[in-house]
């Protein structure tokens, strides 16, 4: 699903409805396009917890995501 509009509270129902049914289903929601704090803090409240976009990186080549993912696991 992506963020466009997520402020516009008939989109922000269409999302949480995405998103509850998604769970009644046994499956992951993951938004798209996250591109500002107030988005990840919303999709938060509505208990989507994979998302993707430019809020958290920008696109990079896989050999960058392969060393950034080798980080993340040494820090863990």
């Amino acid at each position: 699903m992506m963020m466009d509009n997520l402020s516009n509270p008939r989109m922000n129902v269409v999302i949480k409805t995405i998103i509850q049914l998604s769970s009644n289903l046994n499956k992951v929601s993951i938004a798209e396009g996250i591109e500002t704090e107030e988005q990840h803090n919303e999709l938060k409240k509505l208990c989507c917890k994979i998302g993707q976009g430019y809020y958290y990186y920008k696109p990079m080549p896989i050999e960058q995501i392969n060393d950034l993912l080798a980080e993340e696991m040494t820090v863990q």
